[in-house]
């Protein structure tokens, strides 16, 4: 407990001292959440022609929350909605660091977007993505045929990481592959444990060959 004292109070004195009253620890709280919960548009998008627009930082954060809510209780069947979107945007492949990775940022158009390096592989190297996202998803669905042999304090970490993780990126924010932070280590675990359990059994098996009689 004084370890995240220790580390969360200077950044709160800081927001304070900088930012102003109501700053907490993050202003972009607000923000994301009405990424998640408006009545135009889920995901990311420039606040322009948005109530949030020209706002200092405090006020968007808190406006951000306020019209969200409005949101939600005026209409609390979009909630699934976005839900499932973000479900859905949170499991996706995440091509974010390709994406950034063969752009040039030093030019930027008009629309906000970056033009394309002259890469001839993205395409080999989204493939490759792909497959390892897929590939990754399909050792964790055997890891969790074998979760009969976890500890009951492995379940809890794995499950309780995995948990949170899509409570607050699909349910209270607005989901994007990236957003998966210490859900993908873990699942990158669990898919380490059955590829060693499958070299294992592999290593076990009996090297003599039984000549046909």
């Amino acid at each position: 407990m004084l370890s995240l004292i220790g580390t969360l109070a200077p950044w709160y004195v800081r927001n304070r001292i900088i930012i102003g009253r109501g700053a907490g620890l993050s202003t972009t709280g607000g923000v994301n959440f009405y990424y998640a919960h408006n009545p135009e548009h889920y995901g990311w998008r420039t606040l322009a022609d948005t109530p949030l627009e020209g706002l200092d930082e405090v006020k968007r954060h808190e406006l951000g929350y306020r019209l969200s809510l409005e949101h939600i209780k005026t209409q609390p069947g979009s909630t699934w909605k976005s839900i499932w979107l973000g479900t859905y945007k949170l499991c996706q492949p995440a091509y974010y660091s390709l994406y950034w990775s063969t752009r040039s940022s030093s030019v930027k158009r008009e629309d906000g977007s970056y033009p394309q390096k002259p890469i001839g592989v993205r395409w080999m190297l989204s493939r490759i993505l792909r497959i390892w996202h897929y590939g990754l998803i399909m050792l964790v669905c055997l890891a969790l045929l074998m979760v009969r042999s976890w500890s009951g304090k492995a379940i809890f970490i794995i499950f309780g990481f995995a948990f949170l993780n899509w409570l607050c990126y699909a349910v209270l924010f607005w989901g994007k592959a990236r957003y998966r932070f210490t859900a993908e280590v873990l699942a990158c675990v669990m898919a380490s444990v059955v590829l060693a359990r499958l070299l294992e059994r592999e290593s076990l098996a009996p090297n003599s060959v039984e000549l046909p009689r």
